[in-house]
């Protein structure tokens, strides 16, 4: 199955493969920085979620989608 990317996700791609070269000294802890963000609003909203009225049942049934990605 080929996957066609859009034009402006391809630029960001190069975009960021050229950063990533000409920074290579600081490019990996901006990255970790911003996965960790990452991290901590997805576990920051699950908490909210869980806080609700059925939330807790909620995100299990969340945690059996499949992703039709993989």
């Amino acid at each position: 199955m080929e996957t066609k990317l859009d034009p402006s996700r391809l630029e960001q791609i190069e975009r960021w493969a050229k950063y990533i070269k000409d920074n290579p000294e600081t490019w990996r802890e901006q990255h970790t920085r911003f996965l960790n963000d990452q991290f901590e609003m997805a576990n920051a909203a699950l908490k909210r979620i869980e806080a609700m009225p059925g939330g807790k049942e909620k995100i299990a049934k969340l945690k059996t989608i499949k992703s039709s990605r993989r």
